[in-house]
């Protein structure tokens, strides 16, 4: 953990293709910062990397700084392939960019803050504060993660490695409020599927699955098997101890091989979201069958389980059945919802890109315009305000809030792309060049909008 940020990048730069947008990347590594560029059109963007992120154990991803704030590289080293390519998420991009902002919830699990900035993840993340205890050590004013009771001890764990399929802040909660010792529904809810695709951040949910966890009463847990302040990296004679301890004499009644148990029931196997990587499946079958996958895609219509419910767990279901695309079951939750909470911004936001989604703009508009009062210095309030007013043929009300937006953040892509579209169908291109021109000088690298400019 102490190298989750800034692990040493490969040594030699390289090249490559990315056919779905027919763009080439390119990492130069001669000169210190590591630089990222991409080529697209005749075009290229090139940005000296600000931080790594990862210790390049498995991989590493990168981000670059624009206009002070950070963006991830559409760059990434994958370690166990040996190989740079297109960052996860990226792949199907078809205008890659660096345009995808890195906000804390990204970097949550990746680093701690510090005052200049992300760091490495350091001992209070999974002891809690550290002041009492630094000043005058003590186990009674320390946070011992094995000493909490089973759920609390497994959330310190779970904070980072648990995603699920979906997972909801809180009412006026952000990530780094948890601290350990408290239960991890206090600060956000996830949500899990029976049959979900296998997925880098699922330890625990697999873990949660096997046999050996649900007969051990609690006992079993990732503190376990995995040393979290290892001197040297753990053997397959290591974890094969782990297991003895609860299989006694296994070795000897073992019909096969039997001195790496992790290699045939913990097998490691490609995971859905990241390429060129496998990770290990933590759910130990007894019969493993290396050809089998763990899950199945998510569909349409997702029926989600709330980890460990929380006391408001009617508005976390319908916020993730509506970062899931499921509409319709969000929708019918957030009317039952809305008239107790119309304070509520996170939930009125998510209930305007419901009805938007549901083509129902009129209803779009409400929800978007209580947020952005409740905000009103909030650019992304007006886009969406925007969307609702173009999505109901009301053309100039949609320009003013795109341009409402641009004068709080000139720097909105979304809204430049908007504005710029609607001043192109309807013959401003001086509006258009204008629009344009101006976002250019928050993001003078932008591919896209350099493009634009560029054709006639």
């Amino acid at each position: 953990m102490a190298q989750s940020v800034g692990g040493s990048p490969p040594a030699s730069g390289a090249t490559f293709l990315h056919p779905q947008s027919s763009s080439t990347l390119q990492v130069s590594t001669g000169n210190r910062p590591m630089t990222h560029s991409v080529t697209r059109d005749g075009i290229t963007a090139s940005y000296p990397v600000a931080l790594a992120i990862g210790s390049g154990r498995v991989g590493q991803s990168y981000a670059v700084r624009i206009h002070g704030d950070l963006f991830q590289s559409p760059i990434s080293w994958y370690k166990q392939a040996m190989k740079w390519g297109i960052s996860p998420g990226f792949e199907r991009e078809r205008h890659p960019d660096f345009d995808r902002p890195i906000t804390s919830s990204c970097l949550f699990c990746h680093s701690s803050l510090s005052p200049s900035g992300p760091a490495a993840i350091g001992c209070e993340r999974c002891h809690g504060d550290g002041s009492k205890h630094s000043s005058s050590p003590s186990k009674a004013n320390i946070v011992q993660p094995s000493r909490l009771p089973p759920a609390r001890r497994d959330a310190v764990c779970e904070q980072c490695h648990l995603q699920g399929v979906a997972r909801v802040l809180q009412p006026n909660k952000r990530e780094p409020d948890y601290v350990p010792g408290i239960a991890l529904e206090e600060v956000f809810s996830i949500f899990v599927q029976p049959g979900a695709d296998f997925r880098v951040v699922s330890h625990s949910e697999q873990l949660n699955q096997s046999a050996c966890a649900r007969s051990s009463e609690g006992k079993l847990w990732c503190g376990s098997c995995h040393d979290p302040h290892p001197v040297n990296a753990a053997s397959n004679r290591t974890y094969q101890q782990r297991c003895e301890s609860c299989h006694p004499g296994i070795k000897a009644k073992h019909a096969g091989p039997a001195e790496n148990c992790v290699g045939c029931h913990m097998p490691r196997r490609p995971v859905s979201d990241v390429a060129h990587t496998t990770y290990t499946d933590h759910r130990i079958a007894r019969r493993p069958n290396p050809s089998s996958s763990p899950g199945t895609s998510l569909g349409t219509t997702p029926q989600l389980k709330a980890w460990r419910p929380a006391e408001d767990n009617g508005r976390a279901l319908a916020l993730a059945y509506a970062a899931l695309g499921n509409l319709e079951a969000a929708n019918s939750l957030m009317a039952s919802l809305l008239p107790q909470r119309t304070r509520d911004v996170e939930l009125l936001v998510s209930a305007g890109s419901v009805a938007l989604g549901l083509k129902r703009p009129v209803q779009a508009l409400r929800h978007f315009t209580a947020a952005r009062m409740l905000e009103p210095g909030l650019a992304d309030h007006y886009f969406r305000e925007g969307l609702a007013h173009e999505a109901n043929q009301e053309i100039r009300q949609a320009m003013d809030d795109y341009r409402q937006a641009l004068k709080r953040n000139p720097a909105h892509f979304d809204s430049t792309a908007r504005l710029a579209s609607i001043e192109r169908k309807t013959g401003d291109l001086a509006a258009y060049r204008r629009t344009l021109e101006a976002f250019l000088k928050t993001s003078p690298q932008n591919l896209s909008v350099r493009k634009l400019l560029a054709d006639k």
